[in-house]
């Protein structure tokens, strides 16, 4: 930056200087040594003065970068920017991940440019929902420093996938709660009405899972969003099969599975299939469940309130025989106990048997057991 410059836009001197500051570990007594008294500082990282040329270029000095404000590179970072969200908000996640790699490379210009907060909430979205546990608290840092430096659409975003991640990694369901309702406060979209009823689906809460999932199909349907509507239908067929309305939850998964085929996307054949698997098991019709099952295209996606000890049977066509099993066991154990031939190490292996059978009976059968999973995973 010449000094003959004039700096007008305080919250962005701020926030370069206090997210640049933070990332090196510096402290303000240390970082304005011989140019200003902290307190000075404090305030230039508040946006609540601008200073003076000399003492901007002397702080980015000290911090070792240059402001970098290139007119074509911004525009063209702006672009993938939003190219970005749009993959990531459509769930074009592969073509999402393509974009980051060409976005990642210029990183280090973002951060001393006027587009720093954009990309590190470019950033923060990526890593969100990912192991990377530690590169997500360090910019989850970096962003609450510069919090108040931020407009609408930046606390939109990145309020919306802390929500998607606190909910997803730490299943903390009432702070995931907060902050999708903090993205809700700053900013009405699609997306954010569809992930507050993933949340409350998953919370256990039918009731506003599919208030929120009608706003979501009124929004995606004025933002024109094919995808966005097709995910409405699966996860309104997934509250009324919760809910044992078996005929109106199929419904809505069938046609989403259909619109899925008509745009040859498939993308969520495996999860839709699982689901109607599932429908169909829950309402007693095992041979529709094991076609479905039949049809997902990767079998270690099968859904986790399938317990293990179904899933193999299903999948290969198998009705699980119950009956027939438990009644072997009931005539051995009456010819043993009879004749007195028997031990009683194969007596408790017998009962034991018995017993898991009837267990696996119940997860296959009673619906409570499903509401039970729900509510606990």
């Amino acid at each position: 930056m010449n000094k003959s410059d004039k700096f007008y836009d305080s919250k962005l001197l701020g926030s370069i200087i206090r997210v640049n500051r933070l990332m090196q570990n510096m402290s303000q007594t240390s970082l304005v040594d011989g140019i200003c008294v902290p307190s000075y500082l404090s305030r230039i990282e508040n946006a609540e003065i601008v200073p003076s040329m000399e003492v901007v270029n002397e702080i980015f000095d000290a911090l070792g970068i240059s402001y970098y404000d290139d007119s074509t590179f911004l525009k063209k970072s702006l672009d993938l920017f939003d190219d970005y969200v749009r993959a990531l908000f459509e769930d074009e996640l592969g073509f999402a991940d393509q974009l980051y790699v060409e976005i990642h490379a210029d990183e280090n210009q973002y951060m001393s440019s006027p587009i720093i907060i954009d990309f590190l909430v470019v950033k923060f979205m990526h890593l969100a929902d990912t192991d990377k546990r530690e590169e997500v608290n360090e910019v989850e840092k970096l962003l609450n420093s510069i919090i108040e430096h931020m407009s609408s659409d930046q606390i939109h975003n990145y309020m919306l996938y802390k929500g998607m991640d606190t909910r997803n990694i730490e299943r903390d369901f009432l702070q995931a709660e907060a902050y999708l309702k903090r993205a809700e406060k700053e900013k009405i979209s699609g997306k954010v009405f569809h992930e507050m009823a993933k949340l409350y689906f998953e919370w256990g809460n039918m009731i506003l899972a599919l208030d929120y999932i009608n706003k979501a199909q009124v929004r995606y349907s004025e933002e024109g969003y094919v995808m966005g509507l097709i995910a409405v239908y699966m996860i309104k067929g997934q509250i009324f099969i919760y809910e044992n309305q078996f005929e109106i939850g199929i419904g809505y998964l069938t046609k989403s599975s259909k619109l899925f085929r008509r745009i040859k996307e498939p993308t969520y054949e495996t999860y839709i299939n699982n689901h109607l698997a599932w429908a169909y098991i829950l309402n007693g019709d095992l041979e529709s469940g094991r076609l479905y099952l039949d049809k997902c295209t990767d079998k270690s996606e099968l859904l986790r309130q399938i317990s293990d000890d179904l899933i193999e049977p299903l999948a290969k066509g198998q009705v699980p025989t119950w009956h027939d099993d438990i009644e072997e066991i009931e005539n051995k154990l009456s010819i043993q106990k009879a004749s007195g031939l028997y031990h009683k190490l194969e007596e408790k292996y017998l009962e034991l048997r018995r017993y898991a059978i009837y267990r696996q009976q119940r997860k296959y059968k009673l619906i409570d057991d499903f509401r039970i999973s729900k509510l606990q995973f």
